[in-house]
């Protein structure tokens, strides 16, 4: 991994490591593995219900995200979001069904 260098008077330091800080500030100690995306079979449930709705949303890309967000929140409340995001009207989405599925996982992260 690259080092980022930076000189900041405010904090009297000259060499910061971005990486380990944003490392050392991860909140949730939900583990997610290297999927190889292309061939995922779901082993599970959640991880079933997370690949329809990334396929569904056509986001698979991003499955990870989907994989994290019903590990953390649960299936109902995972559930409950996808449910907002494709009750919205198609028009007022400014990106996609997945980057707004995202948004509202983080919000609801936070809560």
């Amino acid at each position: 991994m690259e080092r980022i260098t930076f000189k900041s008077n405010r904090f009297n330091r000259v060499n910061v490591n971005v990486n380990k800080y944003i490392n050392s500030n991860v909140n949730d100690n939900v583990v997610i593995q290297n999927y190889d995306i292309p061939n995922f079979q779901p082993k599970n449930e959640k991880e079933t219900i997370a690949l329809k709705t990334a396929e569904e949303f056509k986001d698979r890309e991003n499955l990870k995200l989907y994989i994290k967000a019903i590990n953390v929140l649960g299936i109902p409340i995972f559930q409950r979001i996808a449910e907002n995001v494709r009750e919205k009207p198609k028009e007022q989405i400014k990106k996609s069904r997945g980057a707004f599925f995202a948004y509202l996982y983080r919000l609801e992260k936070k809560h």
